[in-house]
């Protein structure tokens, strides 16, 4: 395996709850309890890199709103340094498609409209607020390897869950995600808590060892 220029972490933060019907993370996978815990997993993992002083890299974490503060110590005692976040807005449909029907649809009444784009916004669970997106962190070490400007991409977008076998795929991220990591960073690419394979990265994780 090349040494990554580009990492990519999906963190099985310790997210629980939902009440009887146990909609948190921990219905689906072993979750990591303790910060110094996730970053003692990342470094015995076996793959990740030995970085030199000089050696320039780009991280990407995905985190959920109640671990955020975890996020950034980890990406901070890991070498990297953080720059800014992009956000996953989770929607019921194709969303480009569904703009095009808005589009066409130029009388309907604005409370329609309204109606329409709550509907297609998924709202998840939540203590205080009932979410409808995930962020993914964005860090860098070593010198800055910019995108050029014209291929610089928003820090916000809009998709479905991904499915697997017709069924949803709890925490699955969207292929959006990658073409955004692929357009901005470059290889090598290295996923660590990945849950599926990607053609042209190298994927650590229990669920791609089976």
């Amino acid at each position: 395996m090349k040494k990554p220029k580009t990492l990519n972490l999906d963190c099985p933060w310790p997210e629980q709850g939902a009440g009887k019907i146990k909609r948190g993370a921990d219905r689906h996978y072993g979750l990591i309890k303790k910060k110094e815990d996730m970053l003692r997993v990342i470094l015995q993992s076996g793959v990740w890199p030995d970085f030199k002083k000089e050696d320039s890299a780009h991280m990407y974490m995905w985190v959920t709103n109640n671990y955020l503060e975890w996020g950034l110590a980890i990406m901070k005692w890991l070498g990297f340094t953080y720059k800014t976040n992009i956000v996953w807005v989770k929607v019921t449909r194709d969303w480009p498609a569904f703009l095009d029907k808005l589009q066409e649809e130029l009388d309907l009444n604005p409370l329609t409209w309204m109606r329409l784009l709550k509907e297609a916004v998924r709202t998840g669970i939540g203590q205080y607020f009932r979410g409808s997106h995930e962020m993914m962190l964005f860090g860098t070490r070593g010198p800055a390897m910019m995108p050029e400007k014209a291929d610089m991409v928003s820090t916000v977008f809009h998709a479905p869950r991904e499915k697997e076998n017709g069924k949803e795929k709890h925490s699955k991220k969207p292929k959006r995600s990658y073409e955004i990591i692929e357009a901005t960073s470059p290889g090598p690419y290295l996923e660590l808590f990945a849950r599926s394979r990607r053609p042209g990265w190298d994927s650590w994780g229990k669920e791609v060892k089976k």
